[in-house]
């Protein structure tokens, strides 16, 4: 099973991990916000993570959508990984979109 809860393999490329990475963050944002996770201790406990990397995981929903839709479709700037995302995400979209612009 994948990052993301499909069947989809992740083939390993740190585009796939970034990709499997983001959908799952959205989808445990889902699942906060509907209430079937009372807090993220529990979301993680229930997922067989420890809370830090949930708490980090969820860090990806705050990326610009132009950045999210770029990494969905596999044209995230180089040099974008999931490591650097987790060392830490500007709060700014122009300023995230200023640290990895992106190819027009």
């Amino acid at each position: 099973m994948a990052l993301d809860g499909s069947d989809q393999p992740d083939d390993g490329s740190p585009e796939s991990s970034l990709r499997q990475a983001l959908a799952r963050a959205w989808q445990w944002q889902e699942q906060l916000e509907s209430g079937e996770f009372s807090s993220i201790s529990e979301l993680a406990e229930a997922s067989g993570v420890d809370a830090s990397f949930a708490r980090c995981a969820l860090r990806l929903t705050s990326l610009a959508p132009r950045l999210v839709e770029a990494i969905a479709e596999g044209r995230q700037p180089e040099g974008l990984t999931l490591r650097r995302l987790a060392k830490g995400i500007p709060l700014s979209w122009d300023e995230q979109l200023a640290k990895w612009p992106l190819a027009d």
